[in-house]
């Protein structure tokens, strides 16, 4: 899967993650990526965490889950230092964090 022209083309991205995702050195673009049992589907979801180059900070985050051949957006977070974690289900942002299958808050000690 290419995370990266994924998360280009998701119209759920915004354009200011867009424009600030590009390669830190060559072809290397600073995005994480994992796979987990978030959603209880059939098979793993895959998770994308967009940093910046220089410190390594999230950007955004966002959780697909594969639906007829194609990936879904189930999950965005667009906040300065955010960033997924697929074993926990658990995003920590400054202002919240949030489970993936139920969008409740839960308590960032979840961990």
């Amino acid at each position: 899967m290419d995370a990266v022209r994924l998360v280009k083309a998701d119209p759920a991205v915004s354009p200011e993650v867009k424009r600030a995702l590009q390669p830190c050195v060559a072809d290397e673009y600073p995005v994480d990526v994992s796979y987990g049992d978030l959603t209880r589907g059939a098979v793993d979801d895959l998770v994308v965490n967009v940093l910046t180059c220089g410190d390594m900070v999230g950007v955004g985050t966002y959780v697909y889950r594969e639906q007829g051949g194609a990936y879904v957006n189930v999950f965005s977070a667009e906040e300065p230092r955010c960033t997924g974690r697929s074993t926990a289900a658990i995003w920590w942002c400054p202002s919240r964090c949030t489970t993936v299958a139920t969008g409740c808050r839960a308590r960032p000690a979840r961990t």
